[in-house]
């Protein structure tokens, strides 16, 4: 029994003719020499000839071809291409591209700002869990409270409907002779 490998491709960028074929993407597959039977039917080699690729901005129709096109003509490129602008892979790489011709003291102001903004992303998180943490705790006392004193108001009901002294009742609940006459007005 054979060892279990799943398929693998190999994909080389050619800047020269391997011929004189219109083709540029070869397809390669490995042969055994005696037997002339496929070697290994699971690595596949494409050779790309990356001077044959010939098309223009406007006929740009793939990934493949912008990839090709971009290889292509960077030497003369300023910017992304039109064509080019709206294709999320192809503006991650014109950044980095812009990123890595900076000169060393440009690329370390751009480190400089960029550490300066994510500390003050990581400033803003930190306040924010804070304030919450503190809102929730606060939330938590504030609830506290009210549950006490909504407590404490039922016991004053209560013991208002038993006829007990008000003065007993102050004593007893916390609550003032003002919040108790109130209570004894809503029953």
């Amino acid at each position: 029994m054979g060892l279990q490998i799943e398929s693998r491709l190999f994909i080389g960028l050619l800047e020269f003719n391997i011929d004189d074929k219109e083709h540029y993407i070869k397809k390669v597959s490995l042969f055994d020499e005696f037997t002339k039977e496929k070697f290994y039917d699971k690595l596949t080699l494409y050779y790309i000839e990356t001077k044959k690729f010939k098309k223009k901005e406007e006929e740009l129709s793939s990934q493949l071809d912008y990839w090709l096109y971009v290889l292509n003509n960077l030497p003369h490129l300023t910017d992304i291409p039109e064509k080019l602008e709206n294709n999320e892979v192809m503006q991650e790489f014109f950044d980095v591209a812009e990123f890595l011709k900076l000169s060393k003291d440009e690329e370390f102001a751009y480190q400089q700002d960029l550490k300066s903004k994510l500390d003050y992303v990581n400033v803003l998180r930190y306040a924010k869990e804070t304030a919450e943490e503190k809102g929730f705790h606060k939330g938590v006392k504030k609830g506290r409270e009210e549950g006490e004193k909504k407590a404490k108001i039922e016991i004053g009901k209560n013991l208002l409907r038993a006829n007990m002294d008000i003065d007993l009742i102050i004593k007893s609940t916390n609550l003032t002779k003002e919040e108790i006459e109130k209570i004894k007005k809503d029953l």
